[in-house]
This record gives C-alpha cells, structure tokens and sequence, in this order.
C-alpha cells in the first residue's frame, strides 16, 4: 500500500510539473508562406500573430521560412506569448537585413518584451544591411539580449517590431530562429488589446528613421 502511495503521488507530482525548460527555436516553419501575414499561428507550443504593419513569411529562412518585414512598408510588429500562459525568457534571435543598393545602410530590429507585472523593456539592434539577396542574404546574425535588459528577464510577451522603408530603394529586416526557455510562473495568457499596444510606436519610429535618412 505504501508503494502504491509513493507511485500515485510520483504520478501526480509529474502531472503537475511545468513543461521542460529546455531552449525552444521558434522557425516559422507552421507559418503560411507569402505576404500579409497576420496570424495567429501556434509552433512549440508558443503563438505568434501580428499586431500592426506588414509581415511577410518568406520561404528562404536560416535555414528554411523567415519573418520579414514587407518590401516597400514601414514594416510590421510580431508578438510571441507562450500559448499556456507560462512565462519565458529571450535566449537569442537570427536577424538579415537587405538593401538593393551597393551602398550599405543600417536596419534596425527592435525587441519588446512585457514582464509579468507590466514592465516594458527593449532590446535594440542594428546591422549594416546587404545588397546580396540571392534570397536568403549573405549576413544573418545571432542576437542576444545584454545584461540589465531582457537578459535572464521572465516575460509574458516579447514582440519583435521589424522595419522597411518606402522609398525607391527597398530595405528590409528578416528574423528566423527565435530561442525561448521556459520559465517559472504561470501568468494569465495576455488580452488582444493588450498585444495590440505593441505596435503603437512602429509607424511613428519608422517615419523618424525615413526622415533621418532623407
């Protein structure tokens, strides 16, 4: 009887447990391929949806699909929760950027993550872009977070704002192979209109950025 007890209570206690807290690549590989993306889509057990702007999922990724942000926009906004509603942290993030131009510009991908008591903390990054598009560009990049951001953070949300530029000259970003760890906790999944507010300031930052390069 005592047996019986130790095995039910084992049985219950792995029931009970979180998912593993192994590192998670998130490839867009669920994703439908082509232009104005919008979402939701489940993959490893996170959703991602668009929230503002113009996404594009590209057949071409590192290796496979990637998230771009449309030629010829101001870009679009893409926010990852855990589908759970566990919290998770931002391991790292393969980010390209393309210009059809033989001089090379900077692009910028921005990172967002929204901790369980609201905190808003960004990560932001740039890369001189390339002209070789042949098309799965010739200079992805692994990003990580840096200490005293979203560096060992829990989070309930991350939204990874990528920018383009209209102009004559396309410009864009890509992401592909999103790394997550699951966390502790188990926060409630977060409201639509909450992820809506993601993408408030894309339009605005990306006008600033076609301003200053004007």
């Amino acid at each position: 009887m005592r047996a019986f007890k130790t095995a039910f209570v084992a049985v219950a206690i792995a029931l009970g447990a979180p998912a593993s807290a192994g590192p998670i690549d998130i490839t867009f590989q669920t994703a439908p391929y082509g232009p104005n993306f919008t979402g939701p889509v489940t993959e490893n057990g996170f959703t991602y949806m668009q929230t503002d702007g113009s996404l594009y999922v590209n057949q071409w990724g590192n290796p496979g699909q990637d998230m771009e942000a449309m030629e010829d926009t101001l870009g679009g906004s893409l926010v990852v929760f855990r589908t759970d509603g566990q919290l998770f942290t931002f391991n790292s993030i393969d980010f390209a950027a393309y210009e059809d131009t033989t001089t090379p510009q900077e692009q910028a991908l921005s990172l967002v993550g929204v901790t369980k008591d609201g905190t808003q903390i960004q990560e932001y990054y740039t890369l001189d872009t390339t002209n070789v598009y042949d098309p799965t560009y010739s200079n992805w990049t692994t990003e990580f977070p840096t200490a005293g951001n979203l560096a060992g953070v829990e989070l309930k949300s991350l939204a990874i704002v990528l920018f383009s530029i209209q102009s004559d000259v396309p410009c864009y970003g890509a992401v592909d192979n999103l790394n997550l760890t699951l966390g502790s906790n188990n926060p409630p999944v977060p409201e639509p209109a909450t992820l809506a507010l993601f993408g408030a300031g894309l339009l605005g930052f990306a006008a600033r950025r076609r301003a200053k390069r004007t």
